[in-house]
C-alpha cells in the first residue's frame, strides 16, 4: 500500500485541473464576497470605494431590518424540508428498489432508459 503513494506526480497532475477550477469558481468568489461585504459600494457594477467605517456597518444594517428574521426563518424551513424530504424519499425509493427480487433487470432497464431519455440532461 505504501508503494501506491510513492509516485505523487501523476496524482498532482490529475488533481491540478480540479484545484484550478475550485480556486476560480469556489474560493475566489467566496473571498471576494467577504471582502465586498465590508466595503462601501455605491452601485451595481461599480468598484468599492473604501472600507466602511465601522467595517461591520453593512451587517448592522442587515440585522436592524425587521424582515431579515422572516427571511432567515423561511430559509431554515425550506432547507430542513428540502433535506428531509429529498433524503427521505430517496431512501425509501432505494429501499424499495433494493428489495425487488423478481424483475430486477427489467426495473434497471426502465430506470436507465428513463434516465438517458430525460430532456433536462441533454438541453
Amino acid at each position: 500500500m505504501s508503494s501506491m503513494f510513492r509516485k505523487k506526480k501523476p496524482l498532482l497532475l490529475f488533481l491540478l485541473p480540479t484545484l484550478i477550477y475550485m480556486g476560480l469558481f469556489l474560493y475566489y468568489p467566496f473571498v471576494m464576497n467577504i471582502s465586498n461585504s465590508i466595503h462601501e459600494i455605491k452601485g451595481l457594477g461599480q468598484a468599492a470605494e473604501a472600507v466602511n467605517s465601522p467595517w461591520f456597518l453593512n451587517y448592522r444594517q442587515i440585522f436592524e431590518d425587521p424582515k431579515i428574521w422572516t427571511a432567515l426563518r423561511n430559509t431554515l424551513i425550506f432547507t430542513v424540508c428540502t433535506v428531509v424530504f429529498q433524503v427521505g424519499i430517496g431512501l425509501v425509493l432505494a429501499l424499495i428498489v433494493d428489495n425487488i427480487r423478481r424483475g430486477a433487470k427489467f426495473f434497471q432497464t426502465v430506470y436507465f432508459s428513463q434516465l438517458l431519455s430525460a430532456p433536462q440532461l441533454w438541453d
